[in-house]
């Protein structure tokens, strides 16, 4: 990891290769190229994981799509659906 200052905040970059972010209430989901779901607060004062699952196989490069509580990720092979409802 590096540390990144552009002077509007800091962000300690992860591996994250090609991922697709997506801002939902006040939190950065992630997915990286290499299929791991990150979950980051998004703050401009420091970079906060959150947590990080291993979700996907196969190399992932699609944008992620949020709907009624429900995240999709699609990897090289399938499309993945997560319930993110309480």
């Amino acid at each position: 990891m590096r540390r990144v200052e552009d002077g509007q905040g800091a962000l300690d970059e992860g591996n994250f290769g090609c991922a697709s972010l997506l801002l939902a209430d006040g939190h950065i989901i992630a997915l990286t190229e290499d299929g791991d779901l990150v979950l980051i607060e998004a703050t401009p004062e420091a970079y906060r994981e959150k947590g990080r699952v291993e979700g996907l196989a196969a190399t992932c490069r699609a944008q992620l799509a949020l709907s009624d509580g429900k995240l999709y990720g699609r990897d090289a092979k399938q499309l993945h659906c997560w319930n993110l409802k309480k």
